[in-house]
């Protein structure tokens, strides 16, 4: 029992004081539904139980059929809630029109344009990981925050826990340089404790302590985290206006991952938690998970009802409390406050181990730390649901070695099968088959609900690459779980003779496994697979064959942990478009600003800079749909396209959704960078890190790396910017040498394009000089402090032909015409623009060549 439970108790009531939570249902709404659930779940976990025992029943029982059904009885329950769960949430997303409403009535509070007025903490806990990897995420998120116009409430505390003076000496480093690079400089706070008292759950109160009372709400997030400002703001809204939840959980999905084993690990992940958890939302309610991070949770109630026990005794049970996370929902529960999960994804995103290794090492982390619950589960005050969302962390891997002994004993249920002339073959391959279709429901459930959802399994792929992933992913599945369940089994042995481990750094980043590591770690996989199938071999082969998705992997763990591991089959799978994830496809700008951030940690000063690009150019708000129109008029699939100065490549995104073939020039070392971690693996597109020039050769690019949007290689325009309105702060503050060409020099090339675009912030003219002969159809940026450069282009392009000219402001992708104008017409234009019409793009048309205004 634990020691201090009264007291916890007796502040929790307190804390119910705090706030009279109306509740967001009914409690009759969620106890039928409640009820409703226990009753399926009873149902079918009796009926499994009734068939299992039919079947062992046969030629008499034996001290190994009735171990066998306890195993069965132990297994069981955790497949059938997540079949249930699966069922239910697929139901909820396509079987009823109000289904998320009916999971989820908070989330209407998230879509208001509601101002975010509340205090928030950004915490980062840290305990021995690579500073530059994590605080390049934090960066990244206060970048997004502070691009929604919301991100004076947030500020942002490093939270170390680390014990190794270089990494703490780095830790450091980084966030002196971050906080030396930002003008919010005082709301970033790096903090490292001395001890690692309570691990993260005492590091977070700790700040609570500390720093609570500045703050309403805190947003914790680990040293692999990354939200959106978008997702960020949505729950900060519904917290705004539900002051009755005290942790609302969003729904996080892996990041994309250059990793195998990560990429198809969380395809899986992907679509099984969306229905999965969708079901489960429905009727845990207001008694949800809370996973640790990237949730906001009320610093109050937390601090004064959420206080975690000391166990009693020693490690591994004993002692402080491993797994924090479930265990402070509870308590939250049980405080009056609200516990909520969103069933759906919103820009919550955490980086999946890298390897198998890493992946057993997670697992039995959280194992110790789950077992501990057996000692809270008398704690006072707790809900029923509470109880049994901390029994159900038990179960989770208490059915493992049971899974395990049952897959042991397949050898004697064949010479059963052999030895016995009326025992039910047909019925125990059925039972099987029942047994393999619960344990994939959740992911079966969630492909469903891709194929049923418009659009979506275009977002993965398309077809093709969708059902080949899903194949890849569910034998994966069966391979990796064979890995998992003996090591874990082996360990929860080890607990019961005090074996014990401790919470540190994790490798996040894929670097591969070697024979020989895989090897030492394995062989247990291994030996148990040999004995179990060779002896399957023997005694009824057509068994072994029926056998093998659940003990293929045994033999093959140590090959499938190298190959999964390997960074070619990583890059194979992404090469080919495989157990991708949308955000492969259609990376957000946070993911494209962090995996730069990741291949080349030399760019972090500038991160604030290259997020303004991607929110502005690759965002939410981009205008996508315009932009096609736009560009339709000028290519067709097919055609080839030059892109001069294509910055983070949104329009080639837009001539790659047209269909063209694309050239796209940057000589901007960053952001050629980001260009080739969006297109890099586009077959159709030929990314160049040069600049167009008058000549081929070298050329001076001077670079802003505040704001890289407006790098130029024109003297003349960073002066005229000098002073101007709107052009307040703009410092061109480094210089490159880069590799120049001409236009005439790539036509020679890749060919005579459809269309050039020309982006190059007032060298547009010089590059019109390297264009000796005509194209169809040309574009060129101008802006109003540099008028003289756009005349000079206007008039370069009229030399070379008959064209005619419109106009488009701003990013309107709008023409201001309608039709096509003469060159004397379009300088009048520019001319008498006002200055605040800024900067847009001009657009010419060739006419001698027959071509009209579309």
């Amino acid at each position: 029992m634990v020691d201090t439970a009264e007291t916890h108790y007796a502040s929790a009531v307190a804390v119910e004081s705090l706030t009279t939570p109306a509740g967001l249902q009914a409690n009759a709404t969620l106890r039928r539904r409640r009820e409703i659930v226990l009753t399926l779940n009873v149902v079918t976990w009796l009926a499994l139980l009734a068939w299992a025992a039919s079947i062992l029943e046969a030629g008499g029982w034996t001290a190994l059929d009735g171990l066998l059904l306890i195993a069965v009885i132990i297994a069981t329950p955790w497949p059938v809630l997540g079949f249930w769960n699966a069922v239910i949430g697929l139901w909820l997303r396509h079987g009823r029109q109000d289904g998320i409403n009916a999971a989820a009535p908070f989330l209407n509070g998230g879509k208001s344009a509601l101002p975010v007025t509340t205090s928030i903490a950004v915490l980062m806990t840290q305990r021995n990981e690579d500073p530059a990897r994590a605080i390049a995420r934090l960066r990244v998120v206060k970048a997004s925050l502070d691009a929604t116009g919301h991100g004076a409430v947030f500020s942002y505390f490093i939270l170390s826990d680390t014990n190794r003076p270089d990494v703490a000496a780095r830790e450091e480093r980084a966030v002196g340089r971050w906080r030396a690079s930002d003008k919010d400089r005082a709301r970033i706070v790096y903090r490292r404790r001395a001890s690692n008292a309570g691990f993260k759950a005492g590091n977070l109160r700790d700040f609570c302590k500390t720093h609570g009372r500045d703050f309403e709400l805190m947003l914790p997030l680990d040293a692999d985290s990354l939200m959106t400002g978008d997702a960020i703001l949505e729950l900060a809204r519904i917290m705004q206006t539900h002051p009755e939840i005290g942790i609302l959980q969003s729904l996080v999905v892996g990041s994309p991952s250059r990793s195998a084993f990560a990429r198809i690990f969380q395809f899986g992940m992907r679509h099984g938690m969306r229905a999965y958890t969708m079901g489960q939302a429905w009727w845990v309610g207001d008694c949800g998970p809370f996973w640790g991070h990237n949730a906001l949770v009320r610093i109050k109630p937390y601090l004064q009802a959420c206080e975690l026990p000391l166990l009693a005794g020693k490690p591994p049970l004993g002692g402080p409390v491993l797994s924090h996370d479930q265990v402070e929902a509870t308590l939250m529960r049980r405080a009056g406050y609200e516990v909520r999960v969103m069933p759906v994804e919103n820009g919550s995103f955490e980086d999946n181990p890298p390897d198998a290794l890493e992946f057993v090492r997670r697992d039995v982390r959280w194992c110790q730390g789950n077992m501990q619950y057996l000692k809270l589960l008398g704690m006072p005050g707790l809900m029923r649901i509470g109880r049994f969302q901390l029994l159900w962390a038990v179960l989770m891997f208490v059915g493992v070695p049971a899974w395990t002994l049952m897959i042991g004993a397949l050898p004697f249920l064949a010479l059963d099968a052999q030895a016995i002339p009326e025992f039910p073959a047909a019925s125990a391959k059925a039972l099987y088959a029942a047994f393999l279709l619960m344990y994939l429901a959740p992911k079966l459930a969630g492909l469903i609900d891709a194929m049923l959802t418009p659009g979506e399994v275009n977002r993965f792929g398309g077809p093709l690459r969708f059902t080949a992933s899903a194949a890849i992913e569910i034998v994966f599945s069966f391979l990796q779980g064979a890995v998992s369940t003996i090591h874990t089994s082996i360990f929860m042995v080890g607990l019961l003779f005090g074996r014990s481990i401790v919470w540190s750094g994790q490798q996040r980043d894929a670097r591969g496994v070697s024979w020989r590591s895989a090897s030492e770690a394995l062989w247990p996989q291994l030996l148990f697979g040999t004995v179990v199938c060779g002896a399957l071999l023997a005694i009824s082969p057509a068994v072994l064959l029926w056998s093998l998705p659940l003990t293929a992997g045994y033999l093959l763990a140590i090959p499938f942990t190298v190959l999964t591991a390997d960074p070619r089959a990583g890059a194979f799978l992404a090469r080919h478009g495989l157990a991708a994830i949308p955000e492969d496809f259609a990376p957000p700008p946070e993911i494209v600003a962090v995996q730069a951030a990741q291949r080349d940690p030399a760019i972090s000063p500038a991160l604030a800079g290259v997020f303004r690009s991607l929110r502005l150019y690759l965002g939410p708000d981009a205008p996508r749909r315009d932009m096609d129109a736009l560009y339709a008029r000028f290519s067709k699939p097919g055609d080839l396209v030059f892109d001069i100065g294509a910055h983070v490549g949104d329009r080639v995104s837009s001539f790659r959704r047209l269909g063209a073939r694309v050239v796209a020039l940057e000589p901007q070392p960053l952001a050629y960078r980001i260009l080739r971690l969006i297109h890099g693996r586009d077959a159709d597109t030929t990314l160049l890190e040069v600049a167009a020039a008058p000549e081929s050769g070298r050329a001076t690019l001077r670079v802003n790396t505040a704001n890289p949007t407006v790098s130029t290689m024109s003297p003349a325009f960073v002066a005229a910017a000098a002073g101007q309105p709107g052009w307040e702060g703009q410092h061109w503050d480094a210089k490159v040498v880069v590799p120049a060409r001409s236009l005439n020099t790539l036509v020679a090339e890749y060919g005579e394009p459809a269309f050039i675009k020309i982006d190059v912030e007032g060298f547009e003219d010089e590059v019109l000089k390297g264009l000796r002969t005509p194209v169809a159809a040309l574009s060129f940026e101008f802006t109003t402090i540099s008028r003289d450069v756009a005349a000079r282009c206007v008039a370069r392009i009229a030399a070379l032909g008959d064209y005619g000219f419109d106009i488009a402001l701003g990013e309107s992708q709008k023409f201001t015409f309608g039709r096509w104008v003469s060159a004397f017409e379009m300088t009048a234009h520019l001319r008498d623009l006002p200055h605040a019409a800024n900067s847009g793009d001009v657009y010419a048309l060739r006419l001698d060549a027959g071509k009209t205004m579309p």
